[in-house]
């Protein structure tokens, strides 16, 4: 069956992740909250939960996020950010918690296909990517 759901990234400024600790944050953003609340009002069936959300929460409240989520039929899954920009610990515990079967990374920066702008850059992407998946690959299966 095909579940559809939300991700954050097109709702940034509104959920309050663009400029998130700045200057340039959004005083009156919605957060997790706001955005379970839309997932809800759109009936969606699946919804990405943005890692720092999650790391910011004790266990205790994750496990009861999952108990939400469970009881409204909505099936989690874990942004968890950037590989290149370091480990996924804080990924694999809130999967853990919120028994997620599935957190979505972005390999690189590169969003839109423009991998020569990025020069010798792009190998070392690549280099790190390897080793990143050598490493973190054992541990989500």
């Amino acid at each position: 069956m095909l579940r559809l759901g939300l991700n954050p990234y097109g709702l940034t400024y509104h959920l309050g992740l663009q400029g998130r600790g700045s200057p340039r944050h959004n005083p009156d953003a919605a957060g997790l909250e706001g955005f379970i609340a839309l997932a809800q009002e759109l009936g969606a069936r699946t919804l990405e939960i943005y890692e720092p959300w999650l790391t910011d929460l004790p266990d205790a409240e994750v496990v009861e996020l999952r108990r939400r989520l469970t009881a409204l039929g909505i099936v989690p899954v874990v942004s968890g950010g950037l590989l290149v920009a370091g480990p996924l610990d804080n990924a694999f515990r809130a999967a853990r918690l919120l028994e997620a079967t599935t957190i979505r990374i972005a390999l690189t920066p590169v969003l839109c296909g423009d991998r020569n702008l990025w020069g010798s850059k792009w190998n070392e992407f690549n280099a790190t990517i390897r080793a990143a998946l050598t490493e973190w690959g054992p541990r989500a299966a």
